[in-house]
């Protein structure tokens, strides 16, 4: 605040909280980012500018992205990745916030008071525990890793855009039912595993030792 009266910068308290937030504690980046503000918005900078100007998008649009994809709507998903790539925004780098968004989600699912593990604004933490309370965990898990991995995928891609979007529409396309699915087929292989070590291993040494005599 000082140094926006010092040099005449208006900001809103948002935007100057998001700078904190972004330069992670140290004044130097703080200062260095507001600068950056200061030259590219000549007018009041408000959180969506400073969003802008490294790349990030704003919490709503987060929160709609995550929603769409809990809602299996990928007409709604893919109208949202136009958007993205429009402003001219780094996939990789979104991916990766997408990501950290539903660790958050799954922070509301375990967490009774999750706001002390989630440096977001109340409204915001709202959203996302809106969404914790209409997806299982198990499915949040598995996007998270999904996610996590397409994070890589995206290095190595020629087209990002495109990678991210078939991406999404797997990740949609995830039914509860294949949950279960390997769930029994994991119970399967235990029991299989059981029935080996209780009977058919017995009977294999006896006649091994039979063949022998």
């Amino acid at each position: 605040l000082k140094i926006c009266e010092e040099d005449k910068i208006v900001a809103t308290d948002e935007a100057l909280a998001m700078i904190a937030k972004l330069s992670d504690g140290a004044l130097r980046d703080a200062i260095s980012l507001l600068d950056q503000a200061r030259s590219a918005f000549t007018e009041n900078i408000t959180k969506e500018n400073v969003l802008s100007l490294v790349g990030l998008v704003n919490d709503e649009f987060m929160y709609q992205l995550a929603s769409s994809i809990c809602d299996k709507a990928p007409d709604k998903a893919l109208g949202l990745v136009e958007e993205l790539i429009l402003e001219g925004r780094d996939v990789i780098k979104f991916t990766g916030d997408l990501a950290l968004y539903f660790r958050n989600v799954m922070l509301c699912h375990v967490c009774k008071e999750p706001d002390s593990l989630i440096n977001y604004p109340k409204e915001t933490i709202n959203g996302m525990q809106r969404i914790a309370s209409c997806i299982p965990l198990e499915r949040v898990i598995t996007i998270i890793k999904e996610l996590s991995s397409l994070v890589s995928d995206l290095r190595w891609s020629s087209n990002p855009r495109i990678t991210f979007e078939i991406a999404l529409i797997k990740i949609m396309d995830f039914q509860e039912s294949d949950l279960e699915n390997k769930k029994e087929k994991i119970k399967e292989q235990m029991i299989y595993k059981q029935m080996y070590a209780i009977v058919l291993l017995p009977a294999i040494l006896i006649i091994r030792i039979m063949r022998r005599q």
